[in-house]
């Protein structure tokens, strides 16, 4: 929600306190595809 209203990323983990790199890479790459996968099951 932050990031669609153009907030820094950055600032948005910074804030979360979550400073490790690994959580942030997972974090800024997540992409939901639930609703993708979902016509597969």
């Amino acid at each position: 929600m932050r990031r669609e209203k153009g907030e820094d990323p950055k600032k948005i983990l910074d804030d979360l306190n979550i400073s490790r790199y690994c959580c942030r890479r997972m974090l800024l790459t997540h992409k939901e595809i639930i609703d993708e996968l979902n016509p597969y099951q």
